[in-house]
């Protein structure tokens, strides 16, 4: 069952390994283990852990020694001068300080859906890297084709 995941990120192959390596050294069909490991909100990674690792690998180089309230603006900063570079209307800028900073993550509903789109469209994301972004951050389904304007993202 190890095998099943094909194609992990580097956090996914971690916990995938991390779980297997100490929460399950027997083939019984006991999953209590598995159950336990699976409501520890520890072992996954919270949206704003998720975000901030996509930024890092699209561009985002975090300085050393800033506090966490400066770390928060700065990130929040990037996002949002990659918004404006690209024109895109945002409704409010505080959103994203709450994203980076983990006070709240987006709803997974048509404005926060919304949002995720923008956050793509704005790093120039193709299809590919937009599906992981909304699987592996978002944790979301991507593009719905039932709503018109996603079938227009896609195409």
């Amino acid at each position: 069952m190890r095998d099943r995941y094909e194609v992990p990120g580097d956090f996914t192959k971690q916990k995938i390994d991390e779980f297997w390596d100490t929460h399950y050294d027997s083939d019984d069909d006991d999953y209590g283990d598995i159950i336990d490991y699976l409501n520890k909100a520890e072992n996954f990674r919270t949206f704003d852990e998720g975000l901030t690792e996509f930024i890092k690998k699209h561009g985002y180089v975090e300085k050393q020694g800033l506090s966490k309230k400066d770390i928060v603006k700065e990130r929040t900063d990037f996002l949002v001068n990659k918004i404006k570079e690209k024109n895109i209307p945002i409704s409010s800028n505080s959103i994203l300080k709450d994203y980076i900073s983990g006070k709240r993550r987006p709803l997974l509903a048509d404005a926060g859906r919304e949002m995720m789109f923008k956050l793509c469209f704005a790093m120039d994301l193709n299809v590919e890297e937009t599906n992981d972004f909304f699987n592996k951050i978002y944790f979301d389904r991507t593009f719905n084709v039932k709503n018109i304007n996603e079938l227009v993202y896609y195409f």
